[in-house]
């Protein structure tokens, strides 16, 4: 039982006021409602302002207006808006309410944009019985005026335009001063909103406890009883609702945003939390490329430390020369990884892609100790951490620093290197596999032949060479998804990749077409079924080739 602060409840008591209070309710259901007149019917009206009164009142949280004698401000008419508006101006002008013709028709314009503010003012003041009144309105000729000029065919166009522009920093600062004001009343209705709803769920806590506490002392002896009970409980929860939602000041708020009961109030919190929860999945991704940005910036900025120091005492060598120029190739590492992450897809994807080449690199009796799979570009290490789980030695040798670091985190053997660099510094016949997945597209054509000489020297005979890329047979790859990646050179036809494989000594090169697009579905007739099958096919081709 949780604590309330209320004195101790006298349930017998109180079930006989409840049950005195039900009845008394269902004798009131039973007489006719009271009928209330409906609203004054639209009628059209001329220029010309009839005099007279009708009931037609402020909204409930409007600023009373305040009569001054000696005249008037256009700004203290034009701090109220809507209705508001258009009775204030009545009373301080003409001295009296509107009548229900005058107000639907100024009402309606200005609902419309058929009339300004200004124009408005001006026509009750310049009116036959404003004239008689004789009220001033500071500024209020100048403003009717240019507005009886904007109406002027043509030459009202041009005026109109010439004092927007002049009016244009005004415009600008209003809206700032707007944006500010809507952003502090939006924070308090969202904590007020907030507020609101954790009381609610007190309520409902203590609600649940009192009703189990009173089914225990009532025994539970008449079922109508206590029908009823829960019947006037939940009327009187949600009178307490909206009493509570009024002393918190939402309820024009939530009229206006259509919510109509609680449960509306609740589902729109739902929804708020939903939307802070993807708000916040994309800022932590913003956050972890700023990361990797800012680990590059301090590498990079570590290492020409480095070789800037060595040049003292003496001076500065060709090596540490290239080693500092070689970075400016590594700037837009944090940004390529960015990419990647946005456009590849998830590790779990990648991997399951990737499945179908296992077996070939078991058949070659690769990924030994004595013979491991070497992997080109190796980037997040996908592949080789899919190798890994399945029992087979890797190496990754990526050019990137940034997705290098990232497969040092997960525990991946990698060296960051350029990949020809890195295979002519290795041993004839070394190893058992060598991989390359979406690099060779990303080589003009003398550097992919150095590539393939080289895999081919490293490779032990019966060694598989496995290089994957886009697929430019499918419609949609070549004339577009290719282009995706700015780095990409040439997209590279299966038969050109598998010929200059094959010229270079490979042996039995085959074609492997995976990941389908299947970008149109249903059942095709076979004029087009060829056409068809250029858009459906897959997106990626691998050859794989083996060392005699």
């Amino acid at each position: 039982m949780i604590e309330t602060g209320i004195e101790e409840i006298n349930v017998d008591d109180l079930m006989k006021k409840i049950k005195t209070e039900v009845r008394k309710r269902k004798l009131r259901t039973e007489m006719p409602e009271q009928t209330h007149p409906g609203p004054f019917p639209r009628m059209e009206l001329g220029n010309q302002i009839k005099p007279g009164h009708s009931n037609v009142g402020l909204s409930d949280h409007s600023e009373p207006f305040q009569d001054k004698p000696d005249g008037y401000q256009m700004d203290d008419f034009l701090k109220y808006h809507h209705r508001d508006f258009v009775i204030n101006a009545y009373r301080g002008i003409l001295k009296r309410s509107p009548d229900s013709e005058g107000f639907d028709h100024f009402l309606r314009d200005f609902q419309s944009a058929k009339m300004t503010k200004a124009e408005l003012l001006g026509r009750l003041r310049f009116s036959p019985e404003g004239r008689s009144k004789k009220v001033k309105v500071k500024g209020l000729a100048v403003q009717f005026g240019i507005q009886l000029l904007f109406r002027i065919p043509v030459l009202g166009y041009l005026f109109r335009l010439v004092v927007g522009i002049l009016n244009l920093p005004t415009f600008f600062c209003n809206f700032q001063k707007l944006e500010a004001s809507m952003a502090v009343q939006l924070n308090d209705q969202r904590n007020q909103g907030n507020d609101i709803l954790n009381r609610m769920q007190d309520m409902t806590h203590a609600q649940r406890e009192f009703g189990q506490e009173l089914a225990e002392k009532a025994g539970i002896g008449d079922l109508e009883d206590l029908v009823e009970l829960k019947v006037d409980m939940a009327h009187a929860q949600q009178q307490f609702g909206q009493e509570l939602a009024e002393k918190a000041g939402i309820k024009d708020l939530a009229e206006k945003a259509g919510i109509k009961d609680l449960e509306d109030l609740a589902e729109l919190k739902a929804d708020r939390t939903e939307i802070a929860e993807l708000l916040d999945s994309q800022v932590l991704c913003q956050l972890r490329d700023l990361k990797l940005m800012i680990i590059d910036q301090e590498r990079r900025l570590k290492l020409l430390l480095e070789e800037a120091r060595k040049r003292f005492p003496a001076p500065i060598e060709g090596d540490q020369v290239g080693i500092m120029l070689n970075e400016e190739d590594h700037i837009y590492d944090a940004m390529y990884v960015s990419f990647e992450d946005q456009m590849r897809g998830t590790r779990k994807d990648i991997k399951d892609r990737q499945k179908v080449y296992l077996p070939f690199v078991e058949a070659a009796n690769a990924g030994t100790e004595l013979y491991p799979v070497i992997d080109l570009g190796c980037g997040r290490g996908e592949w080789l951490e899919l190798l890994g789980e399945n029992g087979f030695f890797a190496k990754g040798v990526e050019m990137n620093h940034v997705m290098g670091q990232t497969c040092r985190d997960l525990g991946l053997d990698i060296v960051n290197e350029d990949a020809i660099r890195f295979l002519k510094r290795q041993k004839s016949n070394a190893f058992g596999a060598i991989t390359g997945f979406h690099i060779v597209e990303h080589l003009g054509l003398n550097r992919m032949i150095a590539l393939f000489d080289e895999t081919f020297r490293v490779l032990k005979s019966g060694g598989v060479a496995i290089f994957e890329t886009p697929n430019p047979e499918n419609i949609i790859v070549g004339s577009c998804d290719f282009y995706v990646d700015p780095t990409h050179k040439n997209p590279i036809p299966p038969k050109t990749l598998q010929y200059v494989l094959e010229y270079r000594g490979f042996v039995d090169p085959q074609i492997l077409r995976s990941t389908p697009m299947n970008f149109i579905k249903g059942k095709t007739d076979g004029a087009i079924e060829d056409l068809i099958y250029r858009f459906n096919m897959g997106q990626d081709y691998a050859v794989i080739a083996r060392k005699v």
